[in-house]
């Protein structure tokens, strides 16, 4: 009794239309959600790199404490770091989206 319930309620139809979904979805990303999740992570490298800087200006002053030196950390002038650091968290950023 259940099984020919059933029957009556499922088509061949149903499965191509279920069988077409499952292809549409396993293919290929659109090149908008491509984007969107490069553009996201992107965005979590850049954050987690102001948060590393700002743990590096903390914590720099207590390493000095602790090593018994004085070292400094140039993000501007001559022997600066910034662009180091920012061609690093744009690489970081696209190869994680990629």
């Amino acid at each position: 009794m259940l099984a020919s319930t059933f029957e009556s309620f499922y088509s061949p139809r149903d499965e191509a239309r279920q069988r077409g979904r499952a292809e549409k979805s396993d293919g290929c990303i659109s090149l908008s959600t491509d984007q969107s999740i490069l553009g996201e992570t992107i965005v979590l490298v850049s954050i987690s790199l102001v948060l590393g800087i700002i743990l590096l200006e903390l914590l720099v002053p207590m390493f000095n404490a602790l090593v018994g030196q004085h070292l400094e950390v140039v993000y501007f002038g001559k022997n600066s770091v910034i662009l180091y650091i920012l061609t690093a968290g744009l690489i970081t950023g696209i190869v994680a989206g990629s």
